[in-house]
């Protein structure tokens, strides 16, 4: 496992989709870590620590099992972009531009690189290479020295969370103004180009040859291989989540959905009060932090509620699953952990 890539949303793909068991029935808070300020980065776990960023400038590695600092690495602004880790470097983008290589064991910087302005993209690392999004650039570096390999310009800016999704070695990310690339990931060069007239979400997500994302207030579907558009439902908020054929998002209007994949067909529909960031899936079990405080964890077959969690502020992360611990950020500069 030491040179697995553990990325944002669990995989390259970005789907949400974490291959673990997750907490069937919930005994309570395993542990706290508190920043200085809020938490808008959504941890991962890699190597039995949990790396999370705060907006008070800092990426805090937090020893798994108990909650105690690992280690602390001060960036030049607030962190809110998701980290990815690769034999044993930690890749990490702050909103002060700068995208850094950190050494997983100890915290100590390897290299920095600029990126653009207002960094807030999550990294892809895939084979041998980041991927990082930056004011109207698409990067691709080495992950040993931080060297470009090949940039790519985009006809407007990127979506200021815009963190590049990876399937069948094409890198896919999305414009604020209403274009989605695919590119090829070697060589940065063109693979399609989809236009709609309503605004993409930050991030996306793949599965089965098919990318799914929101675009205005639907959650649209779109060939991988053609970048045609296959199907278009449901009033949508969040980013995709995608698990068993099944897209689970939730909506402005305060509920979370499952769809068909294959149709966009609705399968069921509950009310989670208030709903930001992207829900998590795990072993038949979806996660959703809700704008009322409280994280939800409802059925995958027909979204009855397992059990939910009082956090008593707003969450904008999106949780991080492990056997039997749940991780989520939260508006309080807390970091949760739930057993």
């Amino acid at each position: 496992m030491r040179n697995a890539v553990v990325e944002f949303r669990g995989d390259l793909q970005r789907t949400g989709n974490y291959n673990v068991s997750g907490i069937s029935q919930l005994t309570g808070l395993k542990w706290k870590f508190e920043t200085d300020e809020m938490i808008a980065s959504s941890p991962v776990i890699a190597h039995d620590l949990v790396l999370v960023g705060s907006m008070d400038s800092h990426i805090y590695a937090i020893t798994l099992d108990d909650g105690s600092l690992a280690w602390k690495f001060k960036t030049g602004g607030p962190v809110y972009a998701s980290p990815a880790i690769y034999q044993q470097i930690v890749f990490l983008v702050s909103s002060d531009g700068f995208l850094y290589a950190i050494e997983l064991p100890t915290g100590a910087l390897k290299w920095m690189r600029w990126v653009g302005r207002r960094g807030r993209s999550s990294p892809a690392v895939h084979k041998g290479l980041i991927f990082v999004c930056g004011g109207q650039r698409v990067h691709a570096l080495d992950c040993l020295s931080g060297e470009t390999r090949w940039e790519f310009v985009t006809r407007s800016r990127v979506g200021p969370d815009c963190s590049p999704a990876i399937c069948d070695n094409l890198v896919i990310v999305t414009e604020i103004q209403e274009r989605m690339w695919a590119l090829n990931c070697d060589t940065g060069d063109v693979a399609w180009l989809y236009e709609t007239r309503n605004t993409f979400s930050d991030i996306v997500a793949v599965a089965d040859h098919t990318i799914y994302v929101t675009t205005g207030a639907l959650v649209s579907a779109i060939s991988l291989r053609h970048g045609k558009l296959l199907w278009e439902a449901y009033s949508a908020y969040s980013p995709p989540a995608i698990a068993n054929n099944t897209v689970f998002v939730s909506s402005s209007d305060g509920y979370t959905c499952a769809l068909d994949a294959a149709s966009g067909d609705r399968r069921w529909r509950v009310p989670t009060n208030g709903h930001f960031p992207p829900v998590s899936v795990a072993d038949g079990k979806v996660y959703v932090p809700s704008l009322d405080g409280n994280l939800y964890t409802l059925s995958e077959s027909d979204g009855s509620l397992i059990w939910k969690f009082e956090i008593g502020s707003q969450m904008v992360s999106s949780p991080a699953i492990a056997d039997g611990i749940v991780i989520i950020g939260s508006t309080d500069g807390i970091l949760y952990a739930l057993h």
